[in-house]
């Protein structure tokens, strides 16, 4: 006690100033930061753990301080057991009991109980004294990361943005993967990057899970190859990522380089089968590779994950058209204008105008897109195919009129129409991948 009671600056009195102690808090908060240095890859030096031994030596009594430093330390190293008993000690004493809801809130973050370690973090908020700063950074990244994992994003972004306000810093190399994630999650790729490389290289090398966090980033810019050289020195350091296994496959598929996309992705899958993402990104470049009754069955698998996505239902509806499922087509189709997109997609309208004759009467999508109006009018026998044909250059209108054509078993126009789809696609798109398998299935 009157180790504290100098600090505070009144010897012998037992009632001192609370908001000195947090005073002396803020003089050793930054002393603590020793326990895990970024610099060297998170590994105390021997210097650093001899420190670490006097304070577990130490004796409590003349030196309380000693209790607080060495319970910052032990949640930097994730020593929760230590941190456990420490807790105790810290309850007990009345100058730290507001400290010590931090610490439990970290504890229990520890084991997993998410909603108790949030409520820890929070009544470390509303105990502590207003004028003190020196932990909250800490508390409210912790908060936000509660919430995050309780999926209350909005109060999440709040209490995150409070953090890095009031000057968070990570201290270990958890807390840099953390942040760093948070970036990403709230679309700051940027700033991942940015805060990645100001640290050494080795830091990177000995922890798989940053790696993967910077391909990430990479990635949400559109920086494939970087990307694919970030997941790959993150899985030589780990293999079995099934995360990271997949997005390495869907940056493959981004650059073309579909069979190192495959077999990444059947990693994935064998690590961890039946996820909607993998699904969804195997079919993707099952479809690229011109595989389009194997991309049909590893997109009906994601079917229930992505029944609201716009993308996912064109694509699921028009691949399914094309080899002949209809009957999913239309039950796709018919999902996706329940959801009312605006504006509609020029796809999605003409399969709902070639699967569904009723509809060529409607003229609710006229304003979108003047060939869609000019291939109504076909559907009505107004129009012949050459004056189509002659109004829009555009692939989608000769692939669908193909597919009218093939209705009326006309296989010449079918065929004719076909070629032409080709010759107006690039070989990459949908309309000339579609074609292209029609086409062969012709030759069959």
């Amino acid at each position: 006690m009157d180790f504290l009671c100098k600090v505070a600056g009144r010897k012998g009195d037992t009632s001192f100033n609370r908001t000195s102690l947090w005073a002396l808090v803020l003089l050793l908060w930054p002393w603590i930061l020793f326990s895990e240095t970024l610099d060297h890859g998170g590994v105390p030096s021997v210097g650093n753990q001899s420190i670490l031994r006097e304070l577990e030596a130490s004796d409590f009594q003349t030196d309380p301080s000693a209790r607080f430093k060495l319970a910052a330390i032990y949640c930097n190293q994730e020593n929760w057991d230590g941190l456990r008993d420490l807790i105790k000690a810290l309850k007990k004493e009345v100058y730290f009991q507001d400290i010590s809801h931090y610490f439990n809130g970290r504890l229990l973050l520890s084991e997993n109980r998410i909603g108790s370690a949030r409520r820890a973090f929070e009544a470390a908020l509303k105990k502590r004294p207003e004028a003190m700063t020196g932990l909250l950074p800490h508390i409210y990244f912790y908060k936000a990361y509660c919430l995050k994992k309780l999926n209350q994003i909005e109060r999440s972004r709040a209490s995150f943005q409070k953090a890095l306000d009031n000057g968070f810093k990570a201290e270990n190399a958890s807390e840099l993967i953390k942040l760093a994630e948070f970036l990403n999650y709230f679309r700051q790729p940027n700033e991942t990057i940015a805060l990645i490389h100001q640290y050494p290289e080795s830091v990177l090398k000995e922890n798989h899970a940053l790696s993967a966090v910077l391909g990430r980033a990479y990635q949400m810019q559109n920086l494939h190859y970087m990307a694919i050289q970030s997941f790959t020195q993150s899985l030589d350091t780990h293999a079995e990522q099934f995360l990271t296994l997949t997005l390495r496959a869907n940056s493959y598929r981004q650059v073309d380089d579909l069979e190192s996309a495959l077999a990444d992705i059947q990693k994935a899958d064998e690590l961890l089968p039946g996820q909607a993402d993998q699904q969804f990104i195997h079919g993707l470049i099952l479809f690229q590779m011109g595989r389009l009754e194997a991309a049909f069955s590893q997109l009906k698998k994601a079917e229930h994950a992505y029944k609201t996505d716009e993308s996912f239902l064109v694509l699921y509806a028009s691949l399914s058209e094309a080899i002949g499922k209809d009957a999913t087509a239309l039950s796709t189709i018919e999902d996706y204008f329940k959801l009312d997109f605006s504006p509609p997609n020029k796809t999605a309208i003409l399969i709902n105008l070639t699967l569904n004759p009723s509809l060529n009467k409607d003229l609710h999508f006229d304003p979108y897109y003047s060939d869609v109006r000019f291939f109504r009018l076909y559907m009505q026998d107004r129009l012949s195919l050459k004056e189509v044909l002659s109004t829009s250059s555009d692939a989608s209108i000769t692939y669908f009129l193909a597919q009218a054509e093939k209705r009326k078993n006309k296989e010449p126009q079918y065929r004719e129409l076909l070629v032409e789809t080709l010759r107006r696609s690039s070989e990459k798109s949908p309309e000339h991948l579609f074609a292209l398998w029609q086409l062969n299935q012709i030759e069959k």
